[in-house]
């Protein structure tokens, strides 16, 4: 279908798609089935061939072609952001789309959330009006998948991956296997209230030791991880 619109709106099947003969003002009836991809106007044309009038090799003829698309059936749902801080109140909006991710406005359904971070912090269902809804108090504590489910329609969910990104250090641990006398590697890890790796955290490790005859050589910057020394 030739038009401003051609990529979003594709011929799915055409019910006189074979040559035809029509007799001098005679007319018939073309059907064209089109499935559009956005919603909103859509414009373009079709294109008739017509080999039998005085032209070489072929005649064409256009016909301007219009129509305003809706969105389909909801068959997933959406959720903004997928970043959340560790067990930080969280922002979250709630979107009904249809297969080609136009937001479904006919929708005003009810979700439920579970979570495969079993203490995600969960406000409870959300009631969307137009397709969409907005609302505070959820976070996280680990990464993992966070399933919305439709409560009036148990086969209608969406599975949404949570990137959970850790809280501020609040502490560190040192582990170390060591042998009187003989020098040895430890590591230094840095975590959140919550037991999470800093990951964002870069700081300056101090050691000291309650050992009055241990040498203590070591100063070091941990990494984004942790340290080994």
């Amino acid at each position: 279908m030739p038009g401003d619109n051609a990529s979003t709106c594709t011929q799915t099947s055409t019910r006189s798609s074979t040559a035809y003969t029509l007799a001098a003002g005679a007319s018939c009836n073309i059907a064209l089935d089109f499935t559009p991809t956005t919603i909103g106007t859509i414009n373009g044309s079709a294109v008739l061939t017509d080999t039998n009038l005085n032209a070489s090799p072929s005649t064409t003829q256009t016909i301007p072609l219009s129509g305003a698309a809706t969105a389909r059936p909801v068959t997933h749902f959406g959720l903004s952001p997928t970043t959340f801080v560790s067990y930080a109140n969280t922002y979250i909006t709630v979107t009904a789309l249809d297969a080609y991710n136009n937001v479904v406005t006919t929708y005003d359904g009810t979700v439920s959330f579970s979570s495969g971070d079993p203490p995600f912090i969960n406000s409870g269902p959300l009631t969307l009006v137009s397709g969409t809804r907005s609302a505070n108090g959820y976070g996280c504590k680990l990464a993992g998948n966070q399933t919305i489910t439709d409560t009036s329609n148990g086969s209608l969910t969406s599975t949404v991956p949570i990137v959970c990104v850790p809280g501020p250090a609040v502490r560190f641990a040192v582990t170390a296997t060591a042998t009187g006398g003989v020098p040895f590697n430890l590591t230094v890890s840095a975590f959140d209230l919550f037991g999470n790796v800093a990951t964002n955290y870069i700081g300056t490790a101090h050691f000291t030791s309650t050992d009055t005859v241990a040498s203590v050589s070591v100063m070091g910057v941990s990494s984004r991880l942790r340290r080994s020394a």
